[in-house]
């Protein structure tokens, strides 16, 4: 009897992965160094390159309390913003507010490219010297914004679709950044000779870099007051394959 219990539990379990894995992009972790690499290369490259040129950009590096927000609240496959992002201490065991990208699409569609030039492709709705957009253009500020120096993201697939976006089955990717930009009143960066604004630190790609901030912190006793919970409620099938499973191994 108990070899039939636990035959018929790695069945389940073998379903449940058959049903909530896209493939490939089920093994990326927010501690992949190829998707976080890509991330911060891509990001680091548009903020060098903005135009015209910023005396006050500084080099961005990845943070695992920033990328563990963004993976807790992708999980709950909503195509909206995490209120927690602009509620004092919430987000983040340092940074007071974050700041939030967010791209969805179809799962063979996905690319973390293809979402950063999504992101980046704004930049044709935002003017500079007037500080206004023609469109939308948020995602893209955020991107450049000069004094934000840390970044986490982290992408989860959602097999029974995306609240408020559609029923589909789809990826949902989000980007969370520490201090946050778009504050509504200042531009996101001054103009001048690259790295003009920071003296005291290493020009690096007309970036200013200074090794100590961009030291990546480990929390490992910190999570996102919800991270336990976004697992369950996006996913019936893990929460249903749990409680037969608690039932079998009694």
């Amino acid at each position: 009897m108990a070899m039939v219990r636990w035959l018929f539990l790695g069945v389940l379990l073998e379903l449940l992965t058959l049903f909530s894995s896209p493939g490939d992009l089920s093994r990326i972790s927010i501690y992949n160094m190829k998707f976080i690499n890509e991330i911060l290369d891509t990001h680091n490259r548009y903020r060098s390159d903005v135009q015209p040129r910023a005396s006050d950009m500084l080099f961005l590096s990845w943070d695992d309390g920033l990328a563990k927000t963004a993976r807790a609240w992708s999980r709950i496959c909503k195509f909206s913003h995490n209120p927690d992002m602009s509620k004092f201490g919430k987000g983040h065991p340092e940074f007071d507010f974050i700041g939030e990208n967010m791209y969805v699409s179809p799962v063979d569609a996905f690319t973390v490219r293809n979402s950063l030039n999504v992101w980046h492709q704004e930049m044709n709705n935002f003017n500079y010297h007037t500080n206004k957009c023609d469109g939308s253009c948020d995602n893209y500020t955020q991107m450049i914004w000069a004094s934000s120096y840390k970044i986490g993201c982290a992408l989860h697939f959602c097999g029974r679709g995306i609240q408020d976006f559609n029923r589909n089955p789809g990826t949902i990717f989000i980007c969370n950044y520490g201090p946050p930009g778009n504050d509504r009143i200042s531009k996101p960066y001054n103009i001048g000779v690259p790295c003009f604004g920071c003296p005291e630190e290493t020009c690096t790609n007309r970036l200013c870099s200074k090794a100590k901030r961009e030291f990546i912190k480990r929390y490992h006793k910190w999570s996102p007051k919800y991270s336990l919970a976004s697992i369950f409620f996006c996913n019936q099938p893990l929460l249903l394959t749990s409680i037969i499973a608690a039932y079998i191994l009694q």
